[in-house]
């Protein structure tokens, strides 16, 4: 299992070549772009991570192709809020890209009509996807594996700095 976990992997890392280059293309001329993506590719944490069959490339195909089609037409704004709750529950750090996402998104769409609504239905799509997630691992583990960590280190820091225990090396 671990080789086709490896295999696997490696040909998520091969795909991410593509939205890689097609961002780097909205920045740069082809040949750069192409070059751009090579140099993605041989990059040697890329492969590390490739080889040892962990979620790390996944992680990165899904926040790459999320920046993608966020920064491509209009018509494929609610599918890059789709990929991004995706993108969070591989790992909840991609949680905290809600907020740039917002931001640029009200930047992007200043002179829209209807831009609030559009917005609700954004985040209407990232929640759809993200609270049965939430849901089923809050009735299997007890926490949600989103809001918890930050929530855990709130208290850890309430409790340890705030109060002035001295062993706060304990909690970790």
């Amino acid at each position: 299992y671990m080789e086709i976990e490896r295999i696997v992997s490696v040909l998520i890392s091969l795909i991410t070549v593509i939205p890689v280059y097609f961002l780097f293309r909205k920045f740069f001329i082809r040949f750069i772009s192409l070059i751009g993506s090579a140099i993605f590719l041989i990059e040697p944490r890329i492969i590390g991570n490739s080889v040892l069959g962990i979620t790390e490339p996944l992680y990165i195909l899904l926040g790459v192709t999320s920046l993608v089609l966020f920064l491509s037409d209009k018509k494929w704004i609610y599918l890059s809020f789709s990929v991004l709750a995706i993108f969070a529950i591989i790992r909840y750090e991609g949680l905290l890209l809600i907020i740039p996402f917002s931001i640029v998104y009200f930047i992007k769409f200043k002179n829209e009509r209807r831009r609030i609504f559009k917005f609700a239905l954004c985040i209407g799509v990232f929640f759809l996807i993200l609270f049965p997630v939430a849901m089923i691992r809050m009735d299997t583990m007890g926490k949600d594996g989103f809001i918890s960590h930050y929530s855990v280190g709130i208290s850890v820091l309430d409790r340890n700095v705030l109060q002035g225990n001295r062993d706060a090396d304990d909690e970790f």
